[in-house]
């Protein structure tokens, strides 16, 4: 049953389990959940059927979180009403990935109910840069600041500006930068691999085919060999081309977490055969895992611009280049650079093409091929995925060309 909205203060009020959405969220509230407090979305009575939310001396923490969840999901102008957006408190009433809205057959949610937690949730909008999370970019001598673009997007000013060096500078004049941010971050991108793991390799071709003529049979029996071993597993550095984390000449192994993953990464066109096998670790790997959740950044501005240049790096390294524009992977061969030195074996990094995760060894021996795991198969067909991009059709005076 639910408490009635108006005997019960926003103060006394949390956010309850069932009503966060985001896993985040659903994380800090199993970590910090205590079973006698009202939600201030639903009103359900926890004397009744006890229920976890998030324990009321977490506050701050909490509303950082959901801060730092918006930052992540939505542009500034969303959310600003002096640049046409909603109000805060109605965005998180409306469809939305953060807290459920919808209101069920047990739990009676409405916008006008939650209003006043959801305000209080997000009232400090200009905390301190180290120690809470803004909502607006705010003012700097008297003008406007430029708009907060949703992390998500990888829009990161401490990543701008290391490739923006490089770009003019040798990396090694730049890589000092990057050190000091793997030393901000610390252990929180830290990814331990335990040996006998297993993840896969795909190689675009076979080992030739073979045609076995059978008794009794008119037709031949056509059958692909795959890679197998070294030819499936990493080139020599001799030949060796600059790819997403490794200069020319230099050996990485990239494989994925699924064969699948491994099988999209390679980029084959309907009816090309594919050499897929498997690789198991030989030691307990130490990974620098750039795909990672919020939860760990999620206390203040300074900290989520650390997120947002993990962000920044993630979607670098999964992004396709084409190859007359493969200098853009200097920046993140600095990056697997400076994660080398930090004593990392590799980098994990999410796949763009698939459902799965990247991950990319410095060292090919810390893998072995697994003995007869390798199969052939072949593409039957490919399926794209579009998101729409801002465009005109007629640019008006003060567009400026910027790129042919």
């Amino acid at each position: 049953m639910a408490i009635d909205r108006s005997e019960i203060e926003s103060e006394d009020c949390s956010l309850c389990e069932d009503c966060a959405k985001h896993p985040a969220l659903k994380r800090f509230i199993a970590a910090y959940g205590v079973r006698d407090t009202v939600c201030g979305i639903c009103f359900r009575d926890p004397d009744e059927a006890p229920y976890l939310s998030a324990a009321p001396e977490q506050f701050v923490a909490l509303s950082n979180l959901v801060k730092a969840l918006i930052r992540y999901e939505y542009d500034e102008e969303r959310y600003n009403r002096h640049f046409g957006g909603d109000e805060i408190s109605g965005l998180l009433s409306d469809p939305n990935p953060i807290i459920h809205h919808e209101e069920t057959a047990t739990h009676r949610r409405s916008a006008l109910d939650s209003e006043p937690y959801l305000l209080r949730l997000v009232s400090d909008v200009y905390p301190p840069y180290e120690s809470g999370v803004a909502l607006h970019a705010g003012h700097s001598d008297g003008l406007q600041n430029t708009l907060l673009t949703a992390l998500k997007s990888g829009q990161s000013e401490l990543f701008r500006e290391a490739r923006k060096r490089i770009a003019q500078e040798n990396y090694y004049v730049v890589e000092p930068a990057v050190r000091k941010v793997f030393d901000a971050i610390g252990r929180r991108i830290d990814n331990t691999v335990a040996e006998g793991t297993t993840f896969y390799r795909a190689r675009i071709g076979t080992d030739g085919r073979y045609v076995t003529f059978e008794a009794l049979s008119l037709n031949p029996r056509v059958r692909s060999r795959p890679y197998q071993g070294d030819l499936l597993g990493a080139p020599p550095p001799p030949l060796a081309r600059g790819g997403r984390l490794n200069r020319a000449g230099v050996s990485f192994l990239y494989l994925a977490s699924d064969a699948e993953t491994a099988a999209a990464e390679v980029r084959p066109h309907p009816g090309h055969q594919l050499s897929v096998g498997s690789f198991r670790a030989v030691r307990e790997v130490r990974l620098a895992n750039f795909n990672v959740d919020i939860d760990a950044f999620a206390g203040s501005d300074e900290q989520l611009d650390l997120f947002s240049f993990i962000v920044a790096t993630d979607n670098a390294m999964s992004r396709p280049i084409v190859p007359e524009a493969a200098g853009h992977y200097s920046i993140t061969q600095l990056v697997a650079d400076v994660a080398r030195q930090r004593g990392f074996d590799g980098v994990v990094f999410k796949s763009s093409v698939g459902a799965g995760q990247n991950v990319c060894l410095f060292d090919s021996a810390t893998f072995e091929y697994v003995p007869g795991s390798a199969a052939v198969k072949e593409v039957a067909a490919l399926r794209y995925k579009f998101s729409p991009v801002e465009f005109l059709l007629t640019p008006q005076a003060d567009d400026r060309l910027i790129k042919g």
